[in-house]
């Protein structure tokens, strides 16, 4: 598919967690197929930074949401409907690892994690519908996890959240397909240059770990940021139209080494 086939003059995609990772790569993809961009991020100073980068065009907005407060995301969505007149795509992409041993965690931080992973997408969904119906379309696309299938015994609390997006999304895409409102759902593997370790642990992989992980995976790699984005804008894009309510697996046949 090339760039002028997937191209959607005036189309609008709001993708939270968008300044690093996943979602910044996200959000280029969409920019140069010529979309316009809301990049929601909770981290005001680096979602500044990839809004300046990315602005040549002038179709990029930062807004500063942290999707586990939800008096963050009716101003977030507003702003983004204000600036460029409709968003027809959600990329419900924003996560926290959170704490590691559940039985030394605190109840809030186990709390925070569920409102960022699991009530922020159910959150944002609610804003936007309403607005995707008024609109005649829209497209959701909620990144989960391979660990919805496989568990993670050093992440629960995460691991069960992107578990509930998976019946979030067969829940959304069967209420509103009639609305031309199509709902899916991405489960990537392990994928290289995010920071969601780092700024959940404040910890690295080690060279060790790295190469642990790497014999797991068929493919002898860890995935890239713009793969997974590669497949988001698929799930979103006329080519999908016939898509809703699927879970896919992007992971390199991680899982299948676990």
């Amino acid at each position: 598919m090339n760039n002028t086939a997937n191209s959607q003059n005036g189309s609008c995609a709001f993708i939270t967690g968008a300044a690093s990772g996943i979602g910044l790569s996200t959000a280029r993809l969409f920019l140069e197929r010529e979309w316009s961009v809301v990049l929601a991020d909770s981290d005001a100073e680096r979602g500044q930074a990839a809004e300046h980068e990315l602005n040549g065009t002038g179709k990029v907005l930062f807004v500063q949401c942290d999707v586990g407060r939800s008096e963050d995301i009716p101003r977030a969505v507003a702003a983004g409907i204000e600036r460029f007149g409709r968003i027809n795509v959600l990329v419900n992409n924003a996560a926290l690892l959170g704490p590691g041993d559940l039985l030394s965690s605190s109840d809030a931080d186990l709390e925070h994690v569920l409102a960022v992973d699991l009530f922020g997408p159910l959150c944002v969904s609610k804003y936007l519908i309403n607005h995707m119906i008024k609109l005649g379309e829209g497209t959701i696309v909620n990144v989960a996890s391979i660990s919805c299938f496989t568990g993670s015994p050093n992440y629960p609390a995460y691991a069960a959240s992107k578990a509930g997006l998976i019946g979030l999304t067969r829940s959304l895409a069967r209420r509103y397909a009639r609305h031309n409102v199509r709902v899916n759902c991405l489960c990537p593997g392990s994928v290289r240059d995010t920071d969601l370790r780092f700024r959940s642990t404040k910890k690295r992989y080690s060279a060790d770990e790295e190469l642990s992980l790497m014999k797991k995976i068929p493919i002898g790699r860890t995935l890239q940021p713009r793969e997974v984005a590669e497949l988001i804008f698929f799930m979103a894009s006329p080519a999908a139209a016939a898509m809703t309510g699927s879970t896919i697996v992007l992971d390199g046949g991680e899982m299948l080494g676990l």
